[in-house]
């Protein structure tokens, strides 16, 4: 998979850079409405629970995104 997207390029000119990452993550941490409503999330229009954009804090939401749910 990692030699799959290393390889992919557009005929624009856009080339992927990818590395792994070995480390291991805690799973199933729970966080509280007050956290959640802290990131800053733009859900897309199809599959909003599984397609979506998490942007820096403090980051302007780009509404123009042809992705972006309104």
């Amino acid at each position: 998979m990692l030699k799959y997207t290393r390889t992919t390029a557009t005929q624009t000119g856009l080339e992927v850079c990818a590395r792994l990452n070995r480390k291991q993550y805690r799973t199933r941490r729970k966080i509280d409405d007050a956290q959640m409503a802290q990131i800053n999330i733009r859900r897309h229009k199809v599959l909003p629970e599984w397609n979506y954009t998490i942007y820096p804090t403090g980051c302007v939401r780009n509404s123009n995104s042809p992705f972006a749910q309104k």
